[in-house]
């Protein structure tokens, strides 16, 4: 990859060249997927399979508890 703009952003102009190192953060995604997950199912979304439309996994003793809507 050149170390010349649009590939590199410009303050790092030193980056790719012979003797460098350059780390750069990564998030991780399954611990942001895993959040937004909770939050949803704290706030009573019923989690459905998208190809069947049935419910994902056995939930009902989460409806049972008022952790989880039925949405009717």
């Amino acid at each position: 990859m050149p170390s010349t703009p649009p590939y590199i952003l410009p303050p790092l102009w030193w980056a790719n060249k012979p003797g460098s190192i350059l780390f750069m953060p990564v998030g991780d995604a399954a611990e942001e997927c895993l959040g937004i997950l909770a939050f949803m199912v704290r706030h009573g979304v019923m989690v459905v399979d998208h190809e069947t439309g049935a419910p994902a996994g056995n939930l009902e003793p989460f409806v049972q508890t008022g952790l989880l809507g039925t949405g009717g």
